[in-house]
Order: C-alpha cells, then sequence, then structure tokens
C-alpha cells in the first residue's frame, strides 16, 4: 500500500508541477501583453492546458480542424518532469528487482495520465478540445517510458534490463544507436547550415509578425523549439525520401515545391524551390556514413562470430535503425488544421522504410568487410607483429 502510494503520489506531483509551469508562464504572458475584454483568464487557462497537452503529443480539435503538429522541444519539460519524479520514486522505495521497478511505475503511469485526462475533459471549449481519453494514453505511455527510465537508472538495474535482452538484440541495438546517432548528427549540421543562411529571412519574418516584448518571448521559444522538428526532417530529408508541407508541397533531393505556407521563423531554413543541387549530394551520404558506422560497432562486439552472424545482426541493426527513425518522424509530423497544412513532416513508414534497408545493406556490407580483414584490431596486431618481425632481422 506504501510503494503504491508513493507511487500515485509522485506522479501527481510531476503532472501538477509540469501544468503548474505552463499555467505560470501563460498567465504571466497574459497579463503582460495588452489584451481586449474578450481575452478572459479562463481562455488563458485553457490555453495553458492545451499546451501542456500537446507536449505530451495529445492531439487537439479546433474549429479548423485538428492540431496533431507538435514542437519537439515541448516535449522536454514533461519528460525531465517524470524523469525526476522517477528517480525520486527510486529513493523513496528503493528498489531491488525489475518486479519492484513494474509495481511503481505502473500506479505513477495511471496516475498521471488520469491526471491528464481530468485535464483535458476539464479544459475543452468551443474552440479548443482535447481528447480525454487520448490524452491517458499518450501521457500515461510517455510516464512510463521517462519515469521507469528515471527508477531504473537511480535505482541502478541497468544491468538487470539488459540482461533481459538477447544477445543477439542487443549487439543490433547497439548498431543501431551509432546509426541513428550518425543520421541525426548530419541532420543537425544541415539544419544549422541552412539556419544560418536562412538567417536575414528568419529576422524578416520576426519583424512582419511584430510581436510585442511577451509576444516575441513566445515566439521565440516557440521557434527553438520547433529546431529539433527540423533536424528529423531534414535527417528525413537525407534518406532520400523527403517531407510534405501541406497540400502540394514537398520537400526531398528530388526537387522542392512549396504552397501557401505561414510566417514561421524557423521555416526560413527550408531551401528555395527547384532542384537542391549539392545539399541534395552531401545529404545523401548520411545513410552511407550510418551503414558503415551500424557494421562497425556490430563487428566489433561480435570478435569471434562467424560472418553470417556479423552480417545477420548487422543488417537487424540496420532495421532497427530504420524503426528508430520511423518513431521520431511520427513524433515531428502531424497536421495544423485541415487545410493546406493537413500533412506536415515526413511519412514515418517510408522513412523508416528505405532507411531499413539503406543502412542495413551498407551494414551488412561494412560488416562483412571488416570481419573479413579483422578491422576490429586483429589486423592492426598482426601488422604491428609483422615490423616488429622485421625489425628484429
Amino acid at each position: 500500500m506504501t510503494l503504491t502510494a508513493n507511487a500515485c503520489g509522485l506522479g501527481a506531483l510531476a503532472a501538477v508541477v509540469g501544468l503548474s509551469i505552463v499555467l505560470i508562464v501563460t498567465i504571466g504572458t497574459w497579463a503582460l501583453a495588452p489584451h481586449g475584454p474578450d481575452a478572459s483568464p479562463q481562455a488563458a487557462v485553457r490555453l495553458a492546458a492545451g499546451l501542456w497537452l500537446l507536449a505530451h503529443h495529445v492531439p487537439l480539435d479546433l474549429p479548423t480542424g485538428p492540431l496533431k503538429l507538435m514542437p519537439l522541444g515541448l516535449m522536454l519539460l514533461p519528460v525531465a518532469m517524470m524523469y525526476a519524479a522517477g528517480r525520486q520514486l527510486a529513493r523513496v522505495l528503493l528498489p531491488k528487482t525489475l518486479a519492484d521497478v513494474v509495481r511503481a511505475v505502473i500506479p505513477f503511469a495511471l496516475t498521471y495520465g488520469v491526471i491528464a485526462a481530468i485535464v483535458a475533459g476539464l479544459s475543452g471549449s468551443d474552440t479548443v478540445r482535447p481528447h480525454a481519453w487520448a490524452a491517458f494514453v499518450a501521457t500515461a505511455f510517455l510516464a512510463l517510458l521517462a519515469g521507469g527510465a528515471g527508477l531504473v537508472r537511480r535505482a541502478g538495474l541497468g544491468s538487470q534490463v539488459r540482461s533481459l535482452v538477447p544477445p543477439i538484440l542487443s549487439e543490433a541495438l547497439t548498431g543501431a544507436a551509432a546509426g541513428l546517432a550518425t543520421l541525426l548528427a548530419f541532420g543537425a549540421a544541415v539544419t544549422a547550415l541552412c539556419l544560418a543562411i536562412g538567417f536575414p529571412d528568419s529576422v524578416e519574418m520576426f519583424g512582419a509578425l511584430d510581436p510585442d516584448i511577451t509576444g516575441g518571448a513566445v515566439l521565440a521559444l516557440l521557434s527553438v523549439a520547433f529546431v529539433p522538428n527540423l533536424v528529423v526532417w531534414a535527417t528525413a530529408f537525407s534518406t532520400g525520401v523527403g517531407f510534405t508541407l501541406g497540400t502540394g508541397g514537398s520537400v526531398s533531393p528530388r526537387g522542392v515545391e512549396y504552397g501557401p505556407l505561414p510566417v514561421f521563423p524557423p521555416l526560413s531554413a527550408l531551401p528555395p524551390e527547384g532542384t537542391p543541387g549539392v545539399l541534395a549530394v552531401v545529404a545523401l551520404v548520411a545513410p552511407l556514413c550510418a551503414g558503415v558506422a551500424t557494421g562497425w560497432i556490430v563487428r566489433r562486439r561480435l570478435p569471434t562470430a562467424t560472418s553470417e552472424q556479423v552480417v545477420g545482426r548487422a543488417a537487424l541493426g540496420g532495421v532497427l535503425c530504420g524503426a528508430g527513425l520511423a518513431a521520431l518522424c511520427w513524433f515531428t509530423s502531424g497536421s495544423v488544421a485541415s487545410g493546406q497544412l493537413s500533412e506536415v513532416g515526413p511519412v514515418a513508414w517510408k522513412v523508416g522504410l528505405v532507411t531499413a534497408l539503406e543502412v542495413g545493406l551498407v551494414a551488412a556490407a561494412t560488416a562483412w568487410e571488416a570481419h573479413r580483414r579483422s578491422w576490429s584490431g586483429g589486423s592492426i596486431t598482426v601488422l604491428r607483429d609483422r615490423v616488429m618481425a622485421l625489425r628484429s632481422r
């Protein structure tokens, strides 16, 4: 009973603290910004609740259509609250086994989800209508992952979690993590370059919106929170699939075409219409490098395995890398109403499938060649022994 009570209490605390932070920022912005008599405090509170739910990837129904596109950076706040609450739960309960973790994290996640569902039900209005059931599922799942990660990390039970993963999957996951990190690094580099090139246009957009001090701060916050979306989109571009920008708009190495777009400073990083040119060629190197990283890491973890085992697990690492990127694409895509921007972002399953093929094939070839030449360290030892033998003569 004490375990369940502590878990429920910390789950509620994580939800309330996160919601309170959003409320303070929103109410403060409403109080400082000029507003008419129609902008009541109740509307500001509903807006804060909607933003908090949206940060958990909960869709909102607007009069113009569903809002499902979330700036990925907004998710950092609730995830940090859940992770910190999970660590605190580990300090209180001192779990010794994974069974203790499961018994603690389930009521923690359910409590968080119930509070989110209540917030969704109470904050609904004629203009913004979050779905209580969707709020419960999305927030409880996120709390299960983030809170569980914090609990396991603080309790020092990571080795027990790793022992549950079959060796064939563990080695493939390590390679997949290396490949995904390589892809995202390329995406981040391309995004930084495009943001630097489009910075004058971004400043012009910011000036065209003409926000006041508080509005400018909110716009700047949303712009920064949207940068992770751009990184994932650039990564999807590097796979050759690209991403969509509403009806009739697409950005891919085959060409860039836009429809009407909103005035939003981060969109200045988008390439001009037409053929991307050199940018496309440079970006398409990313899957090759990711495949090499995946295959090389898998080969290093299997120094005594057969070539069939190395190649198979490297290919599996490529498939898992594609699945990871597909999940990120799903998180960073969505819709803004039901008009021109009804489809924004990469198509997750297409990006995942193409990435799995590209990275998996290159990883398998790299692992096979590395195994053949013993790149994991054997060839270096043989070469050193040969040099020493020649010197002794």
